[in-house]
């Protein structure tokens, strides 16, 4: 090969040529990676993160109520906008598995917290899917459609 009036042995050009094709797969393959914007589907994104509730099947929570969520590895626990509720959980590789009967306590509350305590803790055990995404832990049901989604708790 020649290049600027030199000449290159053949094994310099296979080298950099080798070089050139090891750079852009590289450059393409770090462009293809999973990111944030993708979202994160492993269990360690939810654990030892307060969760607060925003929204149920895309509605919004109504002002003045609270709904936690927590994640120790194996249980769930929090508020469900009027009483405590625990149960056991697995979060593994985007598939999120939540206990049919959940323990919470029986306080009396009055609406807007009872209805979205009673739905919250019906929506719960449905969850089938789950994913971490800009800052957001949304749940969804078997059909892949968004049940809940969760904010982080500053």
């Amino acid at each position: 090969m020649i290049a600027s009036g030199r000449v290159w042995p053949m094994t310099t050009t296979r080298t950099l040529i080798g070089l050139a094709s090891v750079v852009a797969v590289a450059f393409v393959a770090g462009g293809c990676g999973s990111d944030d914007a993708a979202g994160v589907t492993d269990a360690s994104a939810v654990e030892a993160t307060s969760w607060t509730l925003e929204e149920i099947s895309g509605e919004a929570i109504p002002d003045g109520v609270e709904v936690t969520l927590e994640y120790d590895g194996e249980r769930i626990s929090g508020n469900g906008g009027c009483n405590q509720y625990s149960g056991g959980a697995t979060f593994d590789d985007g598939t999120v598995t939540i206990d049919a009967e959940l323990m919470s306590t029986m306080m009396a509350c009055e609406d807007p917290a009872a209805a979205v305590e009673g739905q919250y803790l019906e929506a719960l055990p449905r969850a089938a899917g789950f994913v971490v995404e800009d800052g957001e832990l949304r749940l969804t049901d078997g059909d892949d459609e968004p049940l809940l989604t969760f904010g982080t708790t500053e």
